[in-house]
């Protein structure tokens, strides 16, 4: 928000001449997750920066590049594209400098994810123990971003365990070593969302409220998901005036900092709810492939698109559904994301169940109980609603 303020500062259209004010743009952009927005100002610093009147010295010219291959690599693990994400995080690390934490340290953890996508994870996670081994010798700077790309991580496999593991470690290192509230932020984030998904609603709730408290201070999706978290357990807990207290607050935080992909995310929680609530409503408008790319928020337009058409109920919404649960599961195993996969399955023995076809449903549901119980996966079946 410091940044964003600054920038605000410059005459209107003074980035188009200045490679390192496009680059910090992006980096704002990158801050409220409008990944789409990324893309043409990086196109546009790149293209100074390699242009024959280029007139950044050479050592700052080296450092730009090297911001914008750490940027790349985070809309190119997301888009999904996992190879082209790695090698630009890979060539990150050759510009930019260690001093340059950050930017750094995050190509580092986008060199992780990617490597997870690619099928990789073992391989992903001793990159991240390796860095978390030279951090500690620095004196834990980084251990915190690096932490939350673990959680993040463990997260896809549904290693709850693992995910509370290194949620709580942030906040352990925190207290001899302050790490800076965007990842304090992250770690209640993920302890909330474990909680939530072992149905232990009251520490989820403790936890999504450890983020309210840092508003402005940490990622906007993860302030904005907590308070959509908030809203789940005002649900679950059947708490009407909560879950309008949250709903309320979540989309005018979005609005406030013009954030459309909170926004979107708020406009499909509505769907959600009404769900819940054994209602019908319209969806809002068709969502973008990116928008459903990452896996790490607690609504995911694409599943919930699938159960809002499964709750309709005719034979032509199901065939539909069912349509849309195959390409999520496609998308889920393609990213490696297990809990999600469960719930794509979960929402598929609904959905043929809805079409008249009881037995290939009650198999469906049987394989993903089977495949789930070791992992403890409780409200990715509970919040699918009956059978």
């Amino acid at each position: 928000r410091t940044m964003g303020r600054w920038l605000d500062l410059f005459p209107k259209g003074s980035e188009k001449r200045r490679p390192g004010l496009l680059v910090a743009q992006s980096f704002q952009r990158l801050f409220n997750w409008d990944l789409a927005g990324m893309a043409p100002l990086l196109e546009r610093a790149e293209s100074l920066l390699k242009g024959p009147n280029c007139s950044t010295p050479e050592d700052r010219r080296q450092t730009l590049l090297g911001d914008i291959a750490v940027q790349r690599a985070v809309c190119l693990t997301w888009l999904p594209d996992p190879q082209n994400g790695l090698h630009h995080a890979r060539q990150a690390l050759q510009l930019v400098p260690k001093n340059h934490r950050y930017a750094h340290t995050n190509a580092i953890a986008y060199a992780a994810a990617c490597m997870l996508f690619c099928g990789e994870k073992d391989d992903a996670l001793l990159v991240l123990d390796k860095a978390l081994t030279d951090d500690c010798a620095a004196g834990s700077l980084n251990a915190g971003h690096l932490l939350t790309t673990k959680a993040a991580i463990f997260s896809y496999t549904a290693n709850w365990d693992a995910v509370e593991a290194s949620a709580k470690s942030i906040l352990t290192i925190h207290k001899a070593v302050s790490q800076a509230d965007y990842w304090v932020g992250y770690a209640h984030f993920f302890l909330g969302s474990v909680a939530y998904e072992r149905n232990q609603l009251d520490s989820a709730s403790e936890h999504f409220y450890a983020v309210e408290k840092l508003r402005y201070r940490v990622n906007t999706r993860v302030y904005h998901d907590a308070l959509l978290g908030q809203a789940l357990v005002a649900i679950a807990e059947a708490n009407a005036k909560r879950l309008e207290l949250y709903r309320a607050a979540a989309y005018s935080f979005a609005i406030e900092t013009k954030d459309p992909f909170s926004k979107q995310m708020s406009d499909w929680f509505e769907v959600r709810r009404a769900i819940s609530s054994g209602k019908i409503s319209p969806p809002p408008a068709p969502h973008q492939s990116t928008d459903d790319s990452t896996r790490l928020w607690l609504i995911y337009p694409s599943l919930t698109q699938a159960e809002h058409l499964v709750h309709k109920g005719d034979q032509c919404a199901c065939s539909e559904a069912l349509d849309c649960i195959e390409k999520g599961l496609q998308m889920a195993r393609f990213h490696h994301n297990f809990r999600l996969e469960i719930q794509y399955l979960a929402v598929k023995a609904v959905a043929l169940k809805c079409a008249g076809k009881r037995d290939q449903a009650l198999e469906v549901l049987e394989q993903a109980l089977r495949r789930a119980e070791p992992h403890g996966l409780v409200r990715s079946f509970v919040d699918r609603g009956s059978m």
